[in-house]
């Protein structure tokens, strides 16, 4: 585990930069489940990442298997089943320059 992860009540994080003329790349994953939930959000084109970069606000979702589905129900099928327990997805932002999102995750329920 990263040392700095160890650190915070988080199981792994993702960072993504996107927006504008670029194309989305994912920057860094601590591990293969954070890898693939910044991907499924990707390719589904609905999660928490789509809210927090359009809005410029933090998602936080503490109980994500429970309460996921009535926003993005396909995103919520596709993580049914993984150890993704909570989501915390912060925007990217430099004055009005959108870059990307930080997508943390928690493989327990809880804020």
């Amino acid at each position: 585990m990263c040392p700095y992860l160890a650190k915070l009540p988080i199981t792994g994080a993702a960072v993504s930069l996107f927006g504008g003329a670029a194309a989305e790349t994912l920057v860094s994953a601590s591990d293969e489940l954070a890898a693939r939930l910044d991907e499924m959000q990707f390719n589904l084109g609905e999660g928490p990442r789509w809210r927090a970069h359009k809005s410029r606000l933090p998602v936080l979702i503490p109980d994500v298997q429970s309460t996921a589905g009535h926003e993005w129900p396909i995103f919520h099928e596709a993580i049914a089943g993984t150890d993704a327990a909570a989501l915390f997805v912060f925007p990217l932002t430099v004055g009005a320059v959108d870059l990307g999102v930080v997508e943390l995750y928690h493989s327990v329920p809880g804020t």
